[in-house]
Formats: C-alpha cells, sequence, structure tokens
C-alpha cells in the first residue's frame, strides 16, 4: 500500500494574514539512489487561515486510514492519531513565522512550463482555455523577468520549461498573487523548494 510521509512543516505569515504552508514529505515507497526515502519540501496552500484549516482537515482524516504517517527514525514510520495531527499543526498556526524568513530558509525557484500545443484537438475546450489562459499569465512572466528557456517538459518535449529565481520578498508576492500554481493534468507550475540547512 502506498502512502504519504510527512516529515516536517513550516508557516509563514504576513502582516495581512496571508499565510504559506510548506511541507516536506515523500512516498513510502520511492527510493533515491541511495536507497533513501525521496522527501522533498512543498508549497500546500497559500491564503487565510481558513485556508489551511481547509487543507489540515482534509489531511487529517487521511491519518486516519494511514494515508498519511509521520517518520520514525530513518525507515520507520508511525500512525498519526488525528487529534495530535489537529494539535500539531494549531501549533505550528500559532507560532507562524514572518513572511520575509521564507527565502532565508529555502532557495526559492519557480518552475512553469508553456503549452505549445494548446489548440490541438486532443483537448476539450474547457482544456484549451485553461491552457491559453495559462500561456498568455506565463509569457507575461517570461516579458517581465526575462526569463530565458531552461529545458523542456520530462514527458513531453513540445512544452517548453522555464525557470524563475526568486530572489526577494516583492517578487514572491508578485508570483504568489498573479501567476497560477497548477498540476493540472495538461498544465505544471509550481515551486522548487530547497531547504537552505537540515533543520527548518
Amino acid at each position: 500500500m502506498s502512502y504519504t510521509i510527512e516529515y516536517n512543516r513550516v508557516i509563514y505569515k504576513d502582516e495581512n494574514g496571508m499565510m504559506l504552508l510548506l511541507i516536506k514529505q515523500g512516498d513510502n515507497n520511492v527510493y533515491d539512489h541511495n536507497n533513501r526515502r525521496t522527501r522533498n519540501w512543498y508549497l500546500e496552500v497559500v491564503g487565510k487561515e481558513s485556508d489551511l484549516w481547509k487543507v489540515i482537515g482534509r489531511r487529517a482524516g487521511s491519518t486516519m486510514g494511514g494515508g498519511i504517517q509521520k517518520a520514525k527514525g530513518w525507515n520507520d514510520t508511525n500512525y498519526f492519531h488525528i487529534e495530535d495531527y489537529v494539535k500539531l499543526y494549531r501549533k505550528k498556526i500559532n507560532q507562524a513565522r514572518p513572511f520575509e524568513q521564507m527565502l532565508d530558509n529555502f532557495i526559492v525557484t519557480f518552475v512553469f512550463y508553456l503549452a505549445e500545443d494548446w489548440e490541438s484537438d486532443k483537448y476539450s475546450k474547457t482544456e484549451q482555455e485553461h491552457l491559453r489562459n495559462c500561456n498568455d499569465t506565463f509569457s507575461k512572466l517570461i516579458d517581465k523577468y526575462d526569463i530565458k528557456q531552461s529545458g523542456t517538459h520530462y514527458y513531453n518535449d513540445i512544452r517548453k520549461e522555464y525557470s524563475l529565481s526568486i530572489y526577494n520578498i516583492e517578487d514572491l508576492y508578485h508570483i504568489l498573487k498573479n501567476v497560477p500554481q497548477s498540476h493540472y493534468q495538461y498544465s505544471v507550475s509550481g515551486f522548487r523548494l530547497i531547504a537552505r540547512k537540515s533543520k527548518i
């Protein structure tokens, strides 16, 4: 059975109450070349506290059947008790860090793909509209920051990959507020996060 292992989490909050929830997690049966379970940091939620609780609530439900487990040592895991999971996140919300600290803690890169084939008949009208909107937004981002192509999509080399390194809070705000993060079937974009130290 496949399940998610949760290793760590951190929350950042700005003066207007916008919050970012980052979670370090990985799949129980995916290993790297050193035979170590892979784990990465992901930006799970951007929004008000109520938006975080919607996601935390869904994740808490997954702990009941073992769909999300906590890491124990190098290779073992334990089940979460749902009450403890909620308490853990309530504490993290109360101890939310200043928004500006995110760039001190992480190397942040925004990665996205332009879909050159968005008008193809293989996509429904809804999918075409979604891809067109994403392309329009991404094209503006490319122009604003003069971003160069960094590669192509692993599964589809028609899709051009672009990446933007984030060095200041103003750029991070711009991406969060104006650019879609999507794991839609035909459009992928989001943040690549690398912790600057082992313990965040």
